[in-house]
């Protein structure tokens, strides 16, 4: 259940039920529409709002003869951010890294930084990864690490 409050002549809707900023619904209520139950207003009211998913992420590859080495900046904003703080203030660190490990099979994990596990700014996240290098002709580089979609999503 949400409740929506007028403001200036502007209607804001308020899930008390989250820790998410002033006027941001869980995204599981931004579905479309809702039923207002007011003795004089009654009707369907849109459930949107400015529901914005941000991630921007760097990342820097550094070649030697031994190993690749590859470091990660990454920010999160708006609900991209709620749902990564959500997850990192669910798990622990040993289990965020464990999570971090298994994105990243052939990698290992190291340096962890996280920055703001509020929701009032954008979420950093800082890791390193590192991969000893095979002795071979070619070496092969993966630049998209991260934002592929794994599995099907449409199986049942």
């Amino acid at each position: 259940m949400i409740a929506g409050i007028e403001i200036g002549g502007k209607k804001t809707l308020l899930d008390a039920s989250s820790n998410l900023p002033f006027g941001k619904l869980p995204i599981k209520y931004i579905n479309g529409k809702g039923w207002q139950v007011d003795k004089e207003k009654k009707g369907w009211v849109d459930l949107k709002n400015d529901s914005k998913h941000s991630i921007t992420s760097m990342i820097n590859f550094e070649i030697t003869e031994q190993n690749l080495k590859v470091e990660i900046m990454q920010q999160n904003k708006d609900y991209a951010g709620f749902s990564k703080i959500d997850e990192v203030n669910e798990l622990s660190d040993e289990e965020f890294k464990e999570k971090l490990t298994s994105d990243f099979i052939d990698f290992e994990v190291s340096d962890i930084e996280i920055s703001n596990k509020g929701y009032s700014k954008p979420i950093s996240l800082k890791y390193s990864l590192l991969k000893e290098n095979e002795e071979a002709d070619f070496i092969y580089i993966q630049p998209i690490l991260m934002g592929t979609i794994a599995e099907n999503p449409f199986t049942r």
